[in-house]
């Protein structure tokens, strides 16, 4: 037993004397401790660099994680931009715009013909003229065929004028917009006794909801018809405003 406990520790020694590290022969204890402090400097700044190093790795993996992100968002914005295109029919949104036109269009129309129906009795009606944005007019008495305006007597014609006007007057108002005032410059004379009884008992009717309407006119039955007057005659060489 204790020769088997010498063989032992002689291995032992052997083995710590194989894994001694070599001296040096002007080596000591000081010269060690110094060589150790900066083996244990080197290592520390070693391991800074590997933290330094692996911090970069997650920085980049975190970064191409994003990058991917940013091609697939990227990557469906370009897919709902050629369907948007698409719609709109080039880059300049032409088809788009022209569809919006058409919706105010119609918007417009359907506001018109309500005062026109008034105006000629349901004879005329006012629809858009193919898919542009000229109008054609249908007339009942010749057998609601689509017509150009240019075939309107110049009566015919005003109460058209007259009915888009209202209508856009309509469309603003409902918008919230200030449009209660309306001007309408002449035309009334190229209307008979009847017309110009239903377009004065309109404008009156407009102008008892709020709306205020004004007139210009050298119509001598609308001044016995309109009681608040800026009457503008001519004295000598000037003019002299009277309000009535």
């Amino acid at each position: 037993v204790a020769q088997q406990i010498l063989a032992n520790a002689t291995k032992e020694v052997t083995e710590h004397a194989a894994q001694r590290p070599a001296l040096d022969e002007g080596d000591t204890a000081a010269s060690l401790a110094e060589r150790l402090k900066n083996l244990t400097d080197e290592q520390e700044k070693n391991n800074q660099l590997i933290g330094k190093q692996r911090s970069d790795i997650d920085k980049n993996e975190s970064e191409k994680k994003r990058r991917e992100e940013m091609s697939k968002s990227l990557s469906k914005a370009e897919k709902t931009f050629d369907k948007l295109k698409s719609f709109a029919g080039d880059n300049e949104g032409k088809r788009f715009r022209n569809m919006a036109l058409r919706l105010i269009m119609n918007e417009l129309l359907s506001y018109a013909n309500q005062h026109l129906k008034t105006l000629s009795a349901g004879r005329f009606r006012i629809e858009s003229n193919g898919e542009g944005l000229s109008l054609g007019i249908r007339d009942a008495l010749n057998y609601n065929r689509l017509q150009t305006p240019a075939n309107l007597s110049g009566g015919e014609s005003f109460l058209v004028s007259l009915s888009l006007a209202l209508g856009l007057s309509s469309m603003a108002g409902g918008n919230g917009i200030f449009s209660d005032i309306l001007f309408i410059d002449e035309g009334f004379g190229t209307l008979d006794a009847e017309c110009l009884d239903k377009v004065v008992s309109l404008l009156g009717r407009l102008n008892e909801s709020g709306k205020r309407v004004g007139i210009i006119s050298h119509v001598e039955d609308l001044r016995e018809r309109i009681p608040t007057q800026i009457q503008v005659r001519r004295v000598g060489q000037t003019s002299r405003v009277t309000v009535v």
